[in-house]
């Protein structure tokens, strides 16, 4: 059974047909049409989301509902498609798009007291059974199965059976083949008669008791029946009518609501009732428990010991050499940021007097020119120089070198800084291993990697504009590090103390926080930061890993870039609605606008409404 028609068209993923979803159905089919061209080289998969969320491989164009994903009644079914190419990159993934509610099922009578009965055609039909069983020659002829049933014993008097017999034959005479208009499915009333809706017939669906005779010789056992098809199951439409399949019955599911009865008269105030006697006041044990007098309550009177605070490094500044070394923290006191400032190592002696020879090996230079460090050896020492251009791009190296006392310095100053903030020398007892472990090493990282840089930018601010259905749009970012490497290349680096986004989802587009600072940066969106080639997107999981990308980054900057583009023109399409959970597999626990938006709270309203 088809029940819904999707079209699909780049990260659009529209319903253009709708049948009612019963509960619990089995084998329905929603059609998907692929009208953009860049769908055709990629692996797809469905994605349903109901009472279960559940991924299907789209082996073609009909796609099988998962009957899990519709075993409830009263939620709304949700489908989205993504595309995956020859890399296992995510390259197209879709919005959601709503195939329905899933509807419960009901008895079309409305009559829940009153035991569902067969009407006369799916008697006989019960009666006849499978055509291929039949002892007639004729199996295919529908007057010979009926005789041979009636043969066989029934409920049904043979003149009813003749009348329905004649009737179909008129209806449909041999050589013809219409579709008849729906009639009115006879029903067996609490008073035994057959009735035509709410009309009582008269007519007993039952005849008189015959005469007993005698008591024949057992018979032999008939081969098992072939089961029976499925019937159609009623579904509650839009409109409040049940429906049988596609087809509206105009009987309403819910009846009329009565008059309000009048208000009742105010009651007068009852007398005071008489003080109740004093609690117990609760008391903590000796095991930490609360009590209640002698009883253990076999709670705690303290809770669990918070989570260790997510302790940031903020901006690093570079002082002059011989001063004191700074620091102050900011954030919260669960999450503090650390901002430091670093002096200089003091000035190396100079060497003598070796004449007027300042040539540092270089073989040609001009006026205006600077000095570049053109080579070190294994410990960092420069062993070779060559003039280059003056300008931002080169920078001293020995104004970012970290001294050697550094870690020295930096628990001295969160010693002092977790003082200064009153945080006692139990709690500190408690923060200072964890902070101890990502000063060494954030300083490993630093002596390593900072060779290969010219300048640091911490706290950066940027901005990179575009044109979107809308106007033009801004995307903004906070990035906690932009730094400058050797030869004029940008590396972006995001500081994290707990779980950090892998190489796979940064480069398929799932983790767009560094892809976005990149697009800044290589468009000169950051103040005070050049535009450049981007090198690297990092992160930096402090005290544990650095996970760096730096292959195919123009292409994951543009993937990304084109997928925000995409998402804001469908955000600027007002006839789409602002999803709470575009992808449940990757929402959050919590999120602030699924809250505010009260879907819950009013999908369980509208199940209620007549």
């Amino acid at each position: 059974m088809k029940i819904a028609e999707v079209r699909v068209s780049g990260c659009r993923c529209e319903t253009v047909r709708l049948e009612p979803i019963p509960r619990g159905i089995v084998g329905a089919v929603v059609a998907v049409e692929y009208t953009d061209p860049a769908w055709d080289s990629l692996r797809k998969t469905v994605v349903f989301r109901g009472a279960a969320t559940k991924d299907v491989l789209d082996a073609g164009n009909e796609i099988v509902i998962p009957a899990e994903v519709v075993s409830k009644a009263g939620g709304s079914l949700y489908m989205g498609v993504y595309g995956v190419d020859a890399e296992d990159h995510v390259a197209i993934p879709t919005i959601w798009t709503e195939l329905g509610v899933i509807q419960g099922a009901a008895t079309p009578s409305g009559d829940a007291s009153t035991a569902p009965s067969l009407p006369v055609w799916a008697q006989i039909q019960a009666m006849v059974g499978d055509l291929g069983t039949l002892d007639t020659e004729v199996k295919s002829n529908l007057v010979a199965a009926i005789n041979e049933a009636l043969t066989k014993g029934g409920e049904i008097a043979p003149a009813e059976v003749q009348r329905i017999v004649e009737d179909y034959l008129k209806a449909n005479p041999p050589g013809t083949v219409s579709d008849g208009k729906g009639g009115i499915t006879p029903t067996i009333g609490k008073n035994g008669n057959w009735y035509l809706g709410s009309t009582d017939t008269g007519k007993p669906s039952r005849g008189a008791d015959g005469t007993p005779g005698a008591t024949g010789a057992p018979g032999k056992d008939g081969a098992p029946g072939a089961d029976g098809k499925d019937g159609i199951t009623p579904t509650i439409g839009k409109n409040g009518n049940w429906y049988l399949g596609s087809t509206d019955t105009g009987k309403p599911s819910r009846g009329a609501g009565g008059t309000p009865g009048a208000a009742g008269a105010s009651g007068k105030d009852g007398s005071p009732g008489a003080d109740g006697k004093d609690g117990i006041t609760p008391a903590i044990g000796e095991n930490g428990n609360w009590y209640l007098g002698n009883t253990d309550t076999g709670k705690p009177s303290r809770g669990e010991n918070g989570a260790v605070p997510d302790i940031q490094i903020g901006t690093v500044t570079t002082l002059p050499a011989g001063s004191d070394a700074t620091a102050s923290m900011g954030g919260t006191a669960e999450n503090p940021l650390l901002n430091l400032g670093i002096p200089k190592g003091a000035d190396g002696q100079g060497g003598g007097s070796g004449g007027t020879d300042i040539s540092l090996g270089l073989t040609s230079a001009t006026v205006g020119q600077t000095i570049k460090v053109k080579a070190v050896d294994t410990d960092g020492k420069p062993t070779a120089w060559e003039a280059a251009e003056s300008g931002e791009k080169w920078e001293k190296i020995a104004e970012i070198i970290i001294p050697d006392n550094a870690e020295e310095i930096l628990t001295q100053i969160g010693r002092q800084e977790f003082a200064a903030a009153g945080i006692d020398e139990q709690t500190l007892a408690f923060w200072q291993p964890a902070l101890d472990k990502i000063v060494r090493w954030v300083l490993d990282k630093e002596n390593g990697y900072r060779r290969e840089i010219s300048r640091v930018f911490c706290e950066a601010e940027g901005r990179y504009d575009f044109e979107a259905p809308g106007g033009t749009f801004t995307v903004g970012a906070r990035a906690d590090r932009i730094d400058l490497t050797v030869d004029g290349k940008i590396n972006v680096i995001d500081y994290k103390t707990g779980r950090a986004r892998t190489k796979k989802e940064i480069s398929a587009g799932y983790a767009p926080q560094l892809p976005i600072e990149g697009i800044i940066a290589l468009n000169g969106g950051f103040a005070g930061i050049s535009a450049a080639e981007v090198n690297s997107l990092r992160y930096w999981r402090l005290g544990k890993e650095e996970i760096c990308v730096d292959e195919k980054i123009n292409e994951i900057l543009e993937r990304n870039l084109e997928n925000i583009k995409r998402l804001i023109a469908v955000f600027d399409n007002e006839d789409k609605p602002y999803l709470t959970q575009p992808n449940p597999k990757y929402a959050p626990a919590y999120s602030d606008y699924e809250h505010l938006s009260r879907i819950k709270e009013w999908g369980a309203n509208d199940r209620h409404e007549d």
